[in-house]
């Protein structure tokens, strides 16, 4: 038959038209399905560690077979960082890299895919449910004699892994650094220069470096994500008592509190260099020669940061020797012991820029030039500067000397300590 004049098709040619059309479905839905698998994430792998460990099976597969303390160094290095990843639960207790005396080198070291995850009971199994604070886990480096520290690692916890490692709700204790070289850097926590990983919620207390890093120790061109963290009571013989960031860093520090740490040279809390970014920390009663809160060498930005009571002998709250900017900070209660060398800030190099930041109540000068030190031009501008900064630009930059009225320091609901301003307040 004819059909409208055109020759009606043969059945062969239907029959092939309808295969067509139906690969054609077969095709687009073989595609939706490996995007469905390219999208889709496999869930974690799961390890249980306690301190005394499970039953007579220990495999770490449940709580009741979970690997004991001795076990959790060669755990992280066995689990299988591909495919959705290993998470590490860990229990409260006292963990130490290794139980052979004299040891110093052991470490807990981080593993690429592999999260470590501390604050729980023991019987948990959503990770939510874990408390850090009432389930205090340790990594310590006490491996030796515990009644002293000479025989202490020289790393409690080692990182040269990618953003996919985490350590997130222990208390980093008892490391040691007084080696040469590397072992001299990074008492609770060294970052190799390929370090991404991340670090949340812990605590780095009493740990100590003869040369960089007590608390941590972050190495050129390394870019540790480090956030809500605690550094206190942590001690180097050069620089960065809390936390030292290497040149070129791409170092994230946020909410997280640095206090009673003392560096010999600079930065009593933080020295960091170029690259490296600190928001919304508080400094507190850290000490250094230079800087005793911070530290600050390079392009570094440090924005909605408070500082009080700290001490140093020139840069009480910060020392500058860069064009860095600070925003939005606040200063106050801090400390030069060096007469007019800033209890709030010194400058030494540099054209950092200062912006909508408040000075007030600081001993030896709120922004001063060191003496002795290169040529700095700053930009003050918006500004509470006590006293004022420079009669000669302060109304044209919108500095004003009128009292900001701070009520503090508290946590005001971001987890860190900072100063509020009271109804009048400049």
């Amino acid at each position: 038959r004819r059909f409208g004049g055109v020759p009606a098709p043969s059945p062969p040619e239907k029959v092939m038209r309808s295969l067509r059309k139906a690969f054609r479905w077969w095709v687009a839905l073989g595609l939706i399905g490996v995007v469905w698998a390219m999208g889709a994430k496999a869930a974690p792998v799961r390890v249980y560690v306690t301190e005394d460990g499970g039953g007579a099976v220990r495999d770490g597969t449940s709580w009741a077979r979970a690997y004991a303390s001795e076990d959790l160094r060669a755990a992280i290095q066995s689990a299988d960082g591909t495919g959705g990843g290993t998470e590490v639960w860990v229990a409260e207790g006292v963990y130490v890299p290794t139980s052979v005396p004299g040891d110093r080198g052991a470490s807990f070291v981080l593993k690429s895919g592999v999260a470590l995850y501390g604050g729980f009971g023991g019987n948990e199994d959503q990770r939510e449910q874990r408390d850090p604070k009432g389930h205090v886990t340790v990594l310590s480096g006490n491996v030796g004699d515990p009644a002293t520290a000479a025989d202490n690692s020289y790393h409690v916890v080692t990182a040269g892994a990618d953003a996919t490692a985490a350590l997130d709700g222990f208390t980093v204790t008892g490391g040691r650094a007084d080696g040469a070289g590397s072992e001299g850097c990074g008492g609770g926590m060294y970052n190799g220069s390929d370090s991404r990983s991340a670090v949340t919620a812990c605590v780095f207390s009493n740990n100590e470096a003869s040369d960089q890093g007590g608390g941590m120790y972050n190495a050129n061109f390394s870019g540790p994500r480090v956030v809500g963290c605690v550094f206190t009571n942590n001690r180097t013989s050069n620089m960065g008592g809390g936390l030292f960031t290497g040149y070129q860093s791409s170092s994230e520090v946020t909410r997280c509190t640095f206090s009673d740490n003392e560096a010999s040279y600079a930065g009593g809390g933080v020295y960091c260099q170029k690259g490296v970014s600190v928001a919304a920390c508080t400094f507190v009663r850290n000490r250094a020669q230079f800087g005793g809160g911070i530290g600050v060498v390079g392009s570094v930005t440090v924005v909605n940061c408070t500082f009080a009571d700290n001490v140093a002998h020139r840069g009480g709250g910060m020392s500058v020797s860069s064009s860095c900017t600070v925003t939005n900070c606040t200063f106050s209660g801090n400390r030069a012991d060096d007469s007019a060398c800033g209890g709030a800030m010194r400058l030494c190099l540099g054209s950092p820029r200062v912006t909508n930041c408040v000075f007030w109540n600081d001993t030896e000068g709120e922004i001063v030039a060191d003496p002795d030190g290169g040529s700095s031009t700053p930009v003050v501008a918006y500004c509470v500067v006590q006293g004022g900064y420079d009669a000669a630009t302060d109304a044209a930059n919108h500095v004003v000397s009128g009292d900001p009225k701070l009520l503090g320091p508290a946590d005001l609901g971001g987890g860190v300590a900072t100063f509020a301003l009271q109804e009048g307040s400049s």
